[in-house]
C-alpha cells in the first residue's frame, strides 16, 4: 500500500514543483505578447512579468490607457482589474495561479501594482 501511495504521490509532486525564471528565459514587456491567448494560457506573461512590474510603466496610467496597454482584464472588480499570468492545473482543477492585480486610484494618483500568487 505504501509503494502504491507513493508511486502516485511523488511524480505529483514533481510535476508541481516549478524552478525559478531562468535569466535568459526573462522578456522585455511587449503589449502584443502580453494579450496573446493560446487556449486558456498566456504563454509570455510570465516572462514579461518582472519587467512589466519593474519599469513602473502602469502607476501614472488611468482606467483607459492600462486597458490599452493590457487588454481586457480576465476579471475586475471596481477599482480592480485582474490579469491571469500562469495557472498550473491537473486537469480542469487549478492548482496555483499567478495574478497581476492593478488597483486603479481613485484619485489620479498613483495605481497599485499588485502580484497575487
Amino acid at each position: 500500500m505504501d509503494r502504491l501511495f507513493l508511486i502516485f504521490i511523488i511524480p505529483f509532486f514533481l510535476l508541481a514543483c516549478n524552478g525559478e525564471k531562468e535569466v535568459d528565459q526573462l522578456l522585455t514587456f511587449d503589449s502584443e505578447k502580453w494579450q496573446l491567448k493560446e487556449g486558456k494560457d498566456y504563454p509570455y506573461r510570465d516572462q514579461m512579468l518582472d519587467d512589466l512590474v519593474d519599469s513602473r510603466l502602469l502607476k501614472p496610467m488611468t482606467k483607459e490607457e492600462v486597458l490599452d496597454v493590457l487588454g481586457v482584464p480576465d476579471r475586475s472588480d471596481g477599482l480592480y482589474l485582474f490579469y491571469t499570468v500562469t495557472q498550473k492545473r491537473i486537469g480542469l482543477f487549478p492548482l496555483h495561479t499567478t495574478t497581476l492585480v492593478v488597483k486603479l486610484s481613485e484619485d489620479g494618483g498613483e495605481n497599485t501594482i499588485l502580484i497575487h500568487e
